[in-house]
């Protein structure tokens, strides 16, 4: 019985073994790809717009919660900023969508949106939306990316489930 009991909980353990460098390799990638669309977005930002950075780049937490920071400055010469941090569960991302915006599609309103207060690092909370859009792309390189972060998140929702 004791060997039984073994096997079975040997033959548990290892797929999961063999799926978790899957699963940190399509991580990888997602989050490098997420980071290119988001870069090249920034640099075609209209000269109107708050002048925004990464302060915290995309990463997925234990719980399959992906995230992004960003830091927004006002253009005068005062030194006022926010933060803007995004979340949402890769669970309940339905879509990757292009249309003037590369950006996530949730069911229901997933994606979390939280601000702080001019020069504060405290926030609040600021939107709950279904859509988060990460940046606005040649269209040559967002039809690219599109189907490739589309993939990847559907393979990452096996695993955050």
């Amino acid at each position: 019985m004791r060997i039984l009991l073994l096997l079975y909980c040997l033959a548990a353990t290892i797929p999961m073994a063999a799926q978790s460098p899957n699963r940190k390799l399509a991580e990888k990638e997602f989050l490098k790809t997420l980071q290119e669309a988001l870069e090249m977005g920034m640099d075609s930002t209209p000269p109107e717009d708050p002048i925004c950075s990464i302060d915290t780049a995309f990463a997925i937490d234990d719980k399959g919660i992906l995230s992004l920071t960003l830091r927004f400055k006002n253009k005068d010469k005062d030194s006022s900023f926010y933060l803007q941090r995004y979340a949402v569960p890769l669970r309940l991302v339905s879509h990757v969508f292009y249309d003037v915006y590369i950006g996530l599609e949730s069911y229901n309103d997933a994606v979390y949106v939280r601000r702080t207060k001019k020069n504060t690092t405290t926030y609040n909370q600021y939107a709950l939306t279904n859509l988060w859009h990460i940046g606005m792309l040649p269209e040559d390189k967002a039809k690219e990316l599109q189907p490739k972060l589309f993939a990847l998140v559907r393979e990452l929702r096996r695993w955050y489930h």
